[in-house]
């Protein structure tokens, strides 16, 4: 299976994630977000279902979260072969018995 075929079926995996009524979303801080950057993800359902109980446990049934799954995410593979390749120079200079070959 080549790398592109491992990344088409990564981005198949749902992730979850909370979104309040103010259309916040639940962040790494357990604070309410708009930053996409910030938002928290769950690999499984679970655990957000659990956050979702508890914020309704403790405002008594009044402004519900809702749970997210998020499939299909674009996956791309980035070219560091640059900086890959200095490393690998690094190590032979510094250790004539590289380990890893050429």
């Amino acid at each position: 299976m080549t790398i592109e075929e491992h990344l088409a079926e990564l981005v198949k995996i749902p992730r979850y994630t909370v979104l309040n009524n103010d259309g916040k979303y639940l962040s790494v801080g357990l604070y309410w977000t708009t930053d996409p950057l910030r938002v928290k993800f769950y690999n499984k359902p679970g655990p957000a279902k659990a956050f979702i109980t508890r914020a309704i446990r403790y405002s008594k049934g009044k402004n519900v979260p809702h749970l997210v799954e998020i499939i299909g995410v674009e996956a791309t593979i980035l070219n560091d072969s640059k900086r890959t390749d200095k490393i690998v120079e690094a190590e032979k200079k510094r250790n004539s018995n590289y380990p890893y070959g050429v």
